[in-house]
């Protein structure tokens, strides 16, 4: 189980946290800017005020990141299914009762 998680991480490191980093990022300035519109503020002391307690919206994004990419690593694994066992080199007949070479 825990090879799994690790293998998981390792795949889809770069692939949920890149986009969403990205996509965070880009919300973030956009809605400061927004309320810098807004309100007119020309006191620089106040910046941080307004830019750490907005960034926790970025959690649920990554933890969605997250899950739809284990949702799509079960589906390609469920699709990959199809070929088991049937490669032309590795392929081979089952005796019965024996699991496949792979889940």
């Amino acid at each position: 189980m825990a090879i799994q998680i690790g293998s998981l991480i390792k795949r889809y490191t770069l692939v949920t946290l890149l986009p969403t980093f990205v996509v965070s990022t880009i919300y973030a300035d956009w809605s400061y800017t927004q309320q810098c519109k807004r309100r007119n503020e020309k006191q620089h002391n106040d910046r941080l005020r307004y830019i750490i307690p907005r960034q926790w919206y970025a959690l649920p994004i990554l933890f969605t990141g997250i899950y739809l990419g284990h949702l799509l690593d079960v589906k390609e694994t469920e699709r990959m299914t199809l070929f088991r066992d049937k490669s032309a080199l590795y392929g081979r007949e089952l005796p019965p009762g024996e699991p496949p070479s792979w889940p």
